[in-house]
C-alpha cells in the first residue's frame, strides 16, 4: 500500500493534457478533459493491482477470460482514474466512459500518450478490443479498471474541504468556467453510509455540483439485488458552482480487503 499522498495538481496527467491542449489553442480537447471527474486513486492502487490477479486469474482461468461484474458501473459518465506509478516516477490514469448501451470504454494513458481502447460489457466476459492491444495489455488494464472501480464503488461518504486559494482565482479570473462563482471542494472517500443530511445546504439553495453514482445498501438488503442511483447534476447555477476532486484513502483499500478475505 502506498504510504504516502500524491498531489495530483501538482503533476496530474490530466493537468499535463489540460495545460498542452490550451496552449495548443485545442478548445475542443480542453472542453472534453474538463468533462471527467478526477479520482485520484494513488492510495487504492497498490491494492488493486494485487487483488485483480487473485480475483480474475485465479477464477477466470487463462489471461484474457476477464470475469466483468453485472454491478459494475462508473461513478461518473466521464471518469478520469489517475494514480501515481512510484517505481517508474509518473503518473498514469485510465479514462473510462459510459456508451449508450451500458459498456465501458477504457483507455489507458501515460506520460509518453495512450493506448489503444477496449469495451467492457458489465455481467459478461465479453471484451472489444482494438487489434492493436496485446492481450496482456488488455487483461491488466480491464482488470485493474474492474478493480478500481469495485474498490471505489463501495458504500461511503465523503470528507469535505475547500481547495486552495490559488484555484479559487484561477476560476474567479474565468480560467476555466467564466464569470460563475465557482468553488473547488476536495473530497476525500471513505466507507460508510450515506445519511440524508446534505454537505451543501437546503436543496432549494444549493449550487450546482454533481453528483457521483453510488449504491444503495440498506435498500440493498431489503430487497435482495444491487441498487444503483445514477450520476446527475444537482441545484441551480444562480446559485452558483461547485466542482469536486476526489481522494481514495487507505480506508477504502482496507475495506475491499477485508470484503475479499470473505469471498476467498
Amino acid at each position: 500500500m502506498s504510504s504516502t499522498r500524491h498531489d495530483w495538481t501538482v503533476s496530474s496527467l490530466r493537468a499535463r493534457f489540460m495545460r498542452a491542449a490550451r496552449k495548443a489553442g485545442d478548445k475542443q480537447m480542453f472542453d472534453d478533459l474538463c468533462q471527467y471527474q478526477h479520482f485520484d486513486a494513488t492510495q487504492i492502487f497498490d491494492m488493486a493491482d494485487a487483488a485483480c490477479f487473485l480475483n480474475y486469474s485465479l477464477e477466470g482461468g487463462a489471461r484474457g477470460e476477464i470475469l466483468i461484474p453485472s454491478d459494475l458501473f462508473l461513478p461518473a459518465p466521464l471518469t478520469w482514474l489517475e494514480w501515481y506509478d512510484q517505481e517508474n516516477n509518473q503518473s498514469r490514469a485510465l479514462s473510462c466512459g459510459e456508451m449508450e448501451d451500458g459498456r465501458i470504454s477504457i483507455s489507458h494513458l501515460h506520460a509518453a500518450g495512450r493506448s489503444y481502447p477496449l469495451i467492457l460489457e458489465p455481467g459478461s466476459s465479453t471484451m472489444m478490443v482494438h487489434r492493436k492491444l496485446s492481450e496482456n495489455a488488455a487483461w491488466w488494464i480491464s482488470s485493474v479498471a474492474i478493480e478500481l472501480l469495485a474498490i471505489i464503488n463501495q458504500p461511503n461518504l465523503c470528507n469535505f474541504e475547500p481547495r486552495e486559494a490559488r484555484w479559487q482565482r484561477a476560476t474567479a479570473k474565468g480560467w476555466v468556467f467564466g464569470k460563475v462563482p465557482t468553488q473547488w471542494r476536495r473530497c476525500t472517500i471513505r466507507p460508510g453510509i450515506h445519511g440524508k443530511a446534505s454537505e451543501l445546504g437546503r436543496v432549494g439553495v444549493m449550487p450546482l455540483h454533481f453528483r457521483r453514482a453510488h449504491r444503495m445498501p440498506k435498500l440493498e438488503a431489503k430487497l435482495g439485488r444491487p441498487v444503483i442511483i445514477r450520476s446527475r447534476w444537482k441545484g441551480d447555477i444562480r446559485n452558483g458552482l461547485v466542482l469536486k476532486e476526489y481522494l481514495t484513502s487507505d480506508e477504502l483499500a482496507f475495506a475491499r480487503a477485508k470484503q475479499l478475505e470473505s469471498v476467498h
